[in-house]
């Protein structure tokens, strides 16, 4: 059975807990600090919508190579934008593993980095028609006894 892009955001969303809106991460070094933050690595590009579902956002983010499939990392991500002519500020803790290529850019080749996405369900605070989005994203770490 093939689900559809909302069951999935839907399905990541029921298992996320929230989290705090946190900096943008943007150099090229990725490094631990001691909160468990890494303080570059990725990079947040811009949001997409779904033009055919208000109730999906769709953060693209550029992510060092060398971090894909490390199962303790997390992005942290905060979104503001309008809904229903009130500002809503949304936060989602994601697992990085949940992120895909994307298919909206191309892959930059032989560089060490990966672009990717991920489908955020906002169905209960769908955003306006027009309106924009801002936010800021965080690569953290998450250890098993955390």
């Amino acid at each position: 059975m093939r689900l559809s892009r909302r069951d999935m955001a839907k399905a990541l969303a029921a298992s996320l807990s929230l989290a705090l809106p946190l900096g943008l991460a943007s150099s090229a070094e990725a490094k631990e600090d001691a909160s468990g933050g890494i303080s570059s690595g990725l990079v947040l590009l811009h949001f997409m919508l779904d033009d055919s579902d208000p109730g999906l956002i769709i953060p693209c983010v550029r992510v060092q190579r060398r971090l894909l499939g490390d199962s303790s990392l997390f992005v942290e991500i905060t979104a503001t934008y309008t809904s229903r002519g009130e500002v809503v500020t949304r936060e989602f803790e994601v697992p990085l593993d949940a992120f895909s290529l994307t298919d909206h850019h191309p892959q930059p080749a032989g560089h060490g980095w990966r672009l990717l996405d991920a489908y955020l369900d906002i169905s209960d605070a769908p955003i306006d028609d027009g309106s924009d989005i801002s936010g800021s994203a965080e690569l953290v770490r998450r250890h098993a006894d955390a």
